[in-house]
């Protein structure tokens, strides 16, 4: 499977030509040279997790509390750190709030639900202090929201009685639907300034652009997970294997695992439109090792 990116006129947009249905070839992974920068994760660090970050370094995520509540919080550039609860979803056994993404105008998106709902999940937009609840008319279980771009069109899934679906919001509040062809389940995850979709579907990851869709598959891996997609077409995602998971980055061809030096573990979840990632990394195994990140990797 063969990947075109070119550059077209206002900004980067990307042409994705899906040249051949065969799976991607086996190839040794070298690292990503990445530039890391460490930061505690608020709350509890055992659990908190930083989700989507944009372009100034804003990060948003979850953040549980000692007592198990879960909140969205947001880490501004000079580190400090706001939560944020939807109304009436006050952290407790059965409400509760998070944030999955940010664009560079602030806007955030995320999850909530709350006890008069019977805790079934809505998907939000949150523009300064007016929240917009995001629920598919079609959804029975629950509105998942994952992605945002800078047009605030979002991306994410619905849950049936049976599946998930995938879907693109636009700004005017309209639904198109994106499943991948012949996919039970299709989870979308990011999108970028051009409108290209990725995310995954029963083990496999996908990118969508244009009507077009193409699996992407980390090599060897038993199941792979996109996460998200720069505006250069940086995508970043987690693969499982029989060992443990990995956390990589693709682009132009060829993928890299990103991984802090000397640590247990690396997650990458986030992605913003210039190519700043989030995420988390366990120094050394235990829960006090804990740390949410922000990259720049090349």
């Amino acid at each position: 499977m063969t990947f075109h990116v070119r550059s077209l006129g206002y900004g980067l947009a990307l042409s994705v030509l899906l040249l051949s249905l065969a799976t991607l070839s086996a190839q040794s992974q070298t690292k990503a040279s990445c530039n890391f920068k460490l930061f505690p994760l608020p709350q509890d660090i055992a659990a908190s997790s930083p989700n989507g970050i944009n372009d100034y370094g804003t990060v948003v995520g979850l953040a549980v509390d000692s007592g198990g509540g879960e909140r969205g919080f947001t880490r501004s550039p000079a580190a400090a750190i706001n939560y944020y609860s939807a109304p009436n979803a006050e952290p407790t056994y059965r409400s509760f709030t998070l944030f999955t993404d940010v664009n560079d105008a602030g806007v955030k998106i995320g999850n909530y639900a709350v006890n008069s709902t019977g805790a079934v999940q809505k998907g939000f937009m949150l523009s300064g202090s007016t929240l917009t609840a995001i629920a598919h008319p079609k959804s029975v279980d629950g509105t998942f929201v994952n992605g945002i771009n800078k047009w605030n069109s979002v991306v994410g899934y619905y849950l049936d009685p049976l599946h998930a679906k995938g879907f693109k919001r636009l700004s005017d509040g309209s639904f198109v639907t994106l499943n991948f062809p012949g996919a039970q389940d299709t989870w979308p995850t990011g999108i970028n300034d051009s409108g290209m979709v990725v995310g995954h579907y029963q083990g496999h990851g996908f990118i969508y652009f244009k009507g077009q869709w193409a699996t992407l598959d980390y090599p060897k891996a038993s199941a792979t997970v996109l996460s998200g997609i720069s505006n250069a077409g940086m995508i970043i995602g987690r693969s499982s294997t029989t060992k443990q998971g990995t956390a990589f980055l693709y682009q132009n061809g060829l993928f890299q695992i990103i991984s802090v030096s000397n640590s247990f573990s690396t997650s990458a979840n986030g992605i913003s439109a210039d190519g700043l990632i989030t995420g988390t990394t366990n120094l050394d195994g235990t829960l006090t090792g804990w740390r949410g990140f922000i990259a720049t990797c090349n």
